[in-house]
């Protein structure tokens, strides 16, 4: 009898698995598990008595070892204390699916935030605006947002249009470091102008006509140089969205003389991918060299991005 019921936990388990990998999806809201996985795990393995503690444990692990976002989702759905402990932590990852894993696993688990920096960190990870300014704490959003160095794109996005609205002065500088980020400089640049903000250096004018994908005339015009030698900079940054930003915003405006450097410079399967669907075939001559050079399937990476020149 023991060994049959072994035996089937053993199965109820690695059903679990399969089907996590089979029926966990995504949709615009975060990640969240669909109904027939949840069905299956209320029916089956809620209410058997196999250790949920160790299950939980034993995915936590798997997302330590993997860095994939789904098991932050299974330790979420299983509702045990010690994933709690991961979950908290992984609202502070530096990638934007992995916190709104671990924020859809504490909504799930009707958590109670120790802090209001973890709150923050919460909403800003759903993009809950409301939630944010509801909070009432703009120094704290502010303390979020500097301190958390690595907090992604829709975070920051989130927390800056919260803090137009709690105390738009303290928003404006920190609007203006999110400019040069070919992501988060579209918000960035409509909140700015929002509320009266104007460039005030040539630096800020050529970050705010790319955040606009507008004005791409006068940046292969009367402001080509000085676009051209900000953008080669930055793709030497020590920090890796600028560098990418920067390698956005020279496929966007198509400066063949930046093709060499990209041939030299390039590092990534990231950028490969970028050239490779640039529709430049010198880009994607480079793209697809180095793709093939480590080892990348080519056709498996040639997925659509921007087009060479596409900022009008």
């Amino acid at each position: 009898m023991n060994i049959r019921k072994k035996l089937c936990t053993g199965f109820l388990v690695f059903m679990f698995i399969c089907l996590t990998v089979w029926q966990y999806g995504g949709d615009s809201a975060g990640w969240r598990f669909r109904p027939r996985l949840r069905k299956f795990y209320y029916k089956h393995i809620a209410h058997d008595k196999m250790n949920l503690g160790k299950l939980s444990a034993y995915y936590a692990g798997l997302f330590e070892v993997t860095g994939r976002e789904e098991y932050l989702g299974v330790v979420g759905l299983l509702r045990e204390p010690y994933g709690k402990d991961v979950l908290v932590a992984a609202l502070q990852s530096d990638t934007h699916e992995k916190r709104v894993a671990a924020a859809m696993g504490l909504k799930e688990n009707s958590w109670l935030p120790k802090s209001v920096l973890d709150i923050i960190r919460m909403h800003a990870a759903l993009k809950d605006v409301d939630a944010l300014i509801a909070t009432g704490q703009s120094d704290s959003l502010v303390e979020v947002f500097t301190s958390d160095l690595f907090l992604p794109g829709p975070s920051k996005v989130a927390i800056l249009k919260a803090l137009a609205k709690l105390d738009p002065k303290s928003m404006i500088p920190l609007a203006k470091t999110q400019l040069y980020s070919w992501w988060t400089g579209q918000q960035a640049v409509i909140l700015l102008y929002s509320l009266g903000w104007q460039p005030e250096t040539e630096e800020e004018v050529i970050y705010a006509y790319i955040a606009e994908r507008s004005h791409g005339d006068i940046l292969r015009g009367e402001l080509r140089p000085q676009t051209f030698k900000l953008l080669t900079r930055n793709m030497d940054s020590e920090t890796k969205r600028i560098r990418q930003s920067a390698w956005f915003a020279l496929t966007a405006l198509g400066y063949k003389e930046v093709l060499p450097i990209m041939a030299e410079k390039i590092d990534s399967i990231y950028q490969a991918r970028l050239l490779l669907c640039s529709g430049n075939p010198e880009a994607r001559k480079i793209g697809a060299g180095w793709a093939e050079e480590n080892g990348y399937d080519v056709v498996r990476t040639a997925i659509p991005i921007l087009d060479w020149g596409a900022l009008k």
